[in-house]
């Protein structure tokens, strides 16, 4: 196991924990502990998430702690911050893996001292079955790919591309898993390349789109497998004036359903970032109460274009959330 860094997870329980008064100790004490280890806290996606597992840990009285490295990159990071939490004991334990693989060792490791454990947001297939909630993400490719048949001018043989996130993360995967499937057995698209994007990062899309459009002169249409980097791509589209390039992406994030709405990006697939996390407060407490629980989560996933980009804006806010 790698070092660990316990006077880091004391400082960030504290950061997210804060100081509140309590006005009867041994109920805090009773109060079911659970930790939620984060991918990173550097997208709207995982604001998202997080409010809604600090939203639904409220409403069910339980004492949560929210960890993240600085990016999905710090691998090593995310794992220290899993050993430390395991060695902390809680009642239960999510966490969305940075690598998927090197995970699972700490996942066993911690359902094998009695933690519940489970997974958001990153499907992973342990070696002991373990709880998932997040998006059906082979389905998510699927119905980007189904988009770019359905949206784009007809045009027999149109080139398109993906750029996706890190190849170990089972999110990215699958959803270029299922974009390839339908492109090869629905459609006589050319799927010209497959980029990766290590940290899913805009800056990291933004070259991998400049890269594409040189390479493929006459690409028509790129899917992206975060709202990250589908705003990076946005971003060179716009600076090297490819408006014949069309952009799927997915996730609700607030200014790339800004740009769907201003016709700059095709469509993306939601998913619900808040969704995901009050859900999975919820399984952990059925968890913890002895109830079985599903082996998959999924919440819902829409297509979302320029035509009803306004209504689904204000069926989504309506849940409480800021703009």
């Amino acid at each position: 196991m790698k070092k660990r860094l316990v006077c880091l997870f004391l400082m960030v329980c504290v950061l997210l924990t804060g100081c509140v008064p309590q006005k009867n100790n041994t109920m805090e004490e009773n109060r079911k502990r659970v930790v939620v280890i984060l991918k990173a806290m550097d997208s709207i996606h995982w604001m998202e998430v997080a409010d809604g597992l600090r939203q639904a840990a409220n409403d069910k009285n339980i004492s949560l702690t929210i960890l993240y490295p600085k990016q999905e990159s710090d691998t090593d990071t995310q794992l220290d911050m899993l050993q430390d939490a395991i060695d902390s004991q809680p009642d239960a334990l999510a966490v969305a893996p940075c690598d998927a693989v090197a995970a699972q060792e700490y996942m066993v490791h911690a359902r094998e001292q009695g933690i519940k454990t489970m997974y958001i947001d990153e499907e992973v297939n342990a070696p002991i079955g373990m709880p998932y909630i997040g998006s059906d993400n082979t389905l998510i490719g699927k119905m980007a790919a189904e988009t770019l048949q359905t949206q784009m001018p007809a045009k027999s043989g149109a080139k398109v591309a993906v750029i996706a996130g890190s190849e170990e993360q089972t999110t990215h995967n699958r959803r270029v898993e299922g974009f390839e499937e339908y492109i090869r057995d629905h459609t006589d698209f050319e799927l010209t390349e497959i980029c990766r994007v290590n940290n899913s990062s805009s800056a990291g899309a933004r070259q991998e789109m400049e890269r594409l459009a040189e390479t493929y002169p006459d690409l028509d249409a790129v899917f992206c497998t975060s709202a990250m980097m589908t705003i990076g791509a946005l971003q060179q589209k716009k600076r090297g004036g490819l408006d014949n390039i069309r952009l799927v992406g997915v996730d609700t994030q607030s200014d790339a359903l800004t740009a769907v709405q201003d016709g700059d990006i095709l469509a993306m697939v939601s998913q619900n970032g808040y969704e995901i996390g009050y859900r999975t407060i919820e399984t952990m407490v059925d968890a913890m109460n002895g109830k079985t629980v599903e082996e998959h989560t999924y919440v819902e996933n829409r297509v979302i274009i320029q035509t009803n980009v306004k209504s689904f804006l204000s069926e989504y806010y309506k849940e409480g959330r800021e703009t």
